[in-house]
């Protein structure tokens, strides 16, 4: 079906070839250019006179298209630079199609279109920056750095990955059969000297898991092919930290040890960081959950400042109305604060509640402002999900 048009019947009189300038209105912008620069493809829209005078509207002396005003600023510069057609960064995929298709531009300029934007959905999942290969100085290097980063590779790296997964997942359940453990083997143990280590298997296998790590991490510092982004990245770090807990707690001093090694074998605890970077290398659907919410990081950046705002202030309110209250569990704002925040997520672990009847008013208040101002993430990483999906579906097809 057209779009509206504005044709009254009247067709625009014939001007000098050498000055035929027109006036392209799209839903309120004016836009201006030579007749010659549209006719350079005459079998789009623009550039067919009889097609185009359909919009001419004879009162204004203008062409007028109730169209998207930014894609238009691409399609007519289309026309200007003699075929060069590129989607606006604040325009989605599927509504500059629409645009292009509606405006009837050659299907071959479309089609290079489609195969950038192609190009670049799968660069944000895969992360260009990290092809196997990309500025290796040597073919070792090269080959090493395939088989380290990408599991897909060969035979022999699908194998390697799975072995690190299972480290890491063995990793994590030693972790958490620690706490079990802890009833029989107490911090005592550790003053024992290296008997214990020695005949601790939560120890030994951490011992043995933390060497795999520490090889690993040495291979990919010393065959990484861009050594700065590598040493920059969060994920070196995060695979230092988790070779520190096992080295302190057999270096460190008896005297402090006790203390020293319950704090830094939480620290483990963050190889489950290294399970989800080891599974966004073989799961490509992980990667598009990722690319999504990195798109909707300004969205996520502005629910957490509405939270934090409410939680202060309500918590500050609170805070007045219950703390003159008997047995008041509100003693202070940020213990307010924690109850604010239960209120607003509509968590409630019932812990501390108001007493008075003006606090729990404003509970309610707090609960069913929290149920509104959690849609907005949620509907925005959903428009995401149907917008990623629509331009998938649009590229393959």
């Amino acid at each position: 079906s057209k779009p509206f048009s504005r044709n009254d019947g009247i067709k625009p009189p014939r001007t000098n070839c050498r000055a035929d300038r027109i006036t392209i209105n799209v839903s309120g912008s004016i836009f201006e250019t030579f007749e010659t620069t549209l006719n350079r493809y005459p079998e789009s829209l623009l550039g067919n006179r009889d097609c185009r005078n359909q919009y001419y509207c004879s009162k204004t002396n203008q062409y007028y298209f109730n169209r998207n005003r930014k894609t238009f600023e691409s399609i007519l510069f289309f026309y200007q630079s003699n075929g060069k057609l590129y989607r606006p960064s604040n325009v989605n995929l599927i509504l500059f199609l629409e645009e292009c298709r509606f405006f009837l531009i050659p299907e071959a300029n479309i089609n290079v279109v489609k195969e950038l934007e192609c190009a670049f959905l799968t660069d944000k999942v895969n992360d260009v920056r990290d092809l196997p290969g990309f500025e290796c100085n040597s073919a070792i290097q090269r080959a090493v750095w395939r088989f380290l980063e990408y599991p897909n590779s060969t035979k022999q790296a699908r194998i390697y990955f799975f072995v690190q997964m299972a480290f890491v997942v063995i990793s994590i359940g030693i972790f958490s059969s620690e706490s079990l453990a802890d009833h029989s083997h107490t911090v005592d143990h550790y003053n024992d000297g290296s008997h214990f280590l020695w005949t601790n298997p939560f120890l030994i296998a951490e011992l043995f898991i933390s060497i795999i790590f520490g090889i690993d991490f040495l291979l990919r510092c010393i065959f990484s092919p861009h050594k700065k982004v590598h040493f920059l990245s969060v994920y070196t770090y995060i695979d230092l930290v988790c070779l520190v807990p096992y080295s302190i707690m057999t270096s460190t001093d008896d005297s402090e040890l006790t203390t020293l090694a319950r704090l830094l074998k939480m620290l483990r605890f963050l190889r489950v960081l290294k399970l989800i970077r080891l599974s966004t290398r073989i799961s490509k659907k992980l990667r598009i959950l990722f690319v999504i919410i990195t798109d909707s990081w300004q969205d996520l950046q502005i629910f957490c400042l509405g939270v934090l705002l409410i939680t202060f202030f309500s918590a500050a309110i609170v805070f007045c109305f219950e703390v003159t209250e008997e047995n008041t569990k509100f003693t202070s704002i940020p213990k307010s604060m924690w109850w604010s925040l239960q209120a607003c997520i509509t968590l409630g672990y019932g812990d501390i509640v108001p007493q008075t009847f003006l606090g729990r008013m404003l509970s309610s208040v707090c609960m069913i402002y929290g149920l509104i101002w959690m849609m907005l993430p949620i509907l925005a990483l959903g428009l995401k999900v149907v917008i990623y999906g629509a331009e998938v579906r649009e590229l393959k097809g």
